[in-house]
């Protein structure tokens, strides 16, 4: 299975330091992971009880000294032949910022 995680700052205007990006590939780097570009990328995970896991690991970090600076977003875990879709209409998109700030 593999789950995808992104994170990122929720003010464009204020992006995510080196520090901070470093924060979340360290505790990404006991992982298989595939970073396709910077804030993103795809996990390699057993169980839904290890991608559970790897977002207690990065709420406790991001509690540690950046609460409200990254956002993390992670998806369900995806099983072969399963695909991300991407896109989401934009009511949704407001509902997932509320939710998440």
């Amino acid at each position: 299975m593999h789950c995808m995680i992104a994170w990122g700052s929720p003010d464009a205007s204020t992006p995510l330091t080196l520090d901070e990006h470093q924060k979340i590939e360290r505790v990404l780097k006991g992982h298989k992971f595939l970073q396709v570009f910077p804030g993103a990328g795809v996990l390699t995970i057993e169980t839904d009880e290890q991608r559970l896991g790897i977002e207690q690991e990065l709420t406790a970090v991001i509690k540690a000294g950046s609460l409200g600076r990254i956002h993390v977003l992670i998806s369900p875990p995806m099983g072969p032949g399963q695909i991300y879709r991407g896109f989401l209409k934009k009511a949704f998109w407001e509902r997932l910022n509320e939710i998440s700030s």
